[in-house]
């Protein structure tokens, strides 16, 4: 998992240091609905290896390489780099199912590795629910629940995706706390987080 973050990082500087308009390799590799209906497949797993600035990259890297190390710990490299590709591409789902129901004027590109970490993390805590996290001692499966539901109401929250009540709410939350707190995608994280979820229930079914 070191050489998969290492290789975000890389990719990152090239983009940063060496393409004059990185935007357009945004709207090519970047995930969008748009890229999807005309063929460009690839995006499923493209955008995961790019970011939008640096402390987007390293907030991801950071996250990934700890949840990665862990779950090695308990698996391989190989198996926590599969759970994190199987993520990465049903946090795309995610992301690509919600915009089919946004106004085409508040549909984007997507990119970062995010749904991924959440399919790290919600594998690690399915496979040891019982573990306590340091200073709150919370059990690791209620943190990861937690996480899961909370993407999946902010989701929900986005107002232009217009639910009813749950928009409401979210346009009183964007005022309060700012409107960029939807500028995440949190359905590729919830996504991802029910990829990671899956992954660790098929592996306790195979271990039993």
């Amino acid at each position: 998992m070191k050489t998969f973050c290492l290789l975000l990082i890389l990719i990152h500087v090239v983009l940063s240091t060496c393409v004059q308009d990185v935007n357009a390799i945004y709207e090519v590799f970047g995930l969008s609905l748009d890229g999807i209906v005309n063929g460009k497949v690839w995006q499923f797993l493209s955008y995961g290896f790019l970011h939008g600035n640096w402390w987007h990259l390293a907030v991801n890297t950071m996250c990934i390489a700890l949840l990665g190390l862990k779950l090695q710990q308990i698996l391989d490299w190989k198996k926590a780099l599969a759970v994190t590709m199987l993520a990465v591409l049903l946090g795309g789902g995610g992301y690509l199912l919600m915009n089919v129901f946004l106004p085409e004027n508040q549909q984007g590109v997507l990119v970062g590795v995010s749904g991924g970490m959440m399919g790290l993390l919600l594998c690690l805590t399915t496979l040891d629910p019982d573990h306590r996290i340091w200073v709150t001692r919370i059990r690791s499966k209620h943190l990861g629940m937690g996480f899961l539901i909370s993407s999946l109401c902010l989701a929900l929250l986005t107002p232009a995706l217009g639910v009813p009540v749950f928009s409401s709410i979210g346009e009183m939350l964007g005022n309060v706390f700012g409107e960029e707190m939807f500028y995440v995608s949190h359905a590729c994280h919830f996504g991802g987080g029910i990829a990671g979820l899956f992954c660790g229930q098929y592996i306790l079914r195979m271990i039993r």
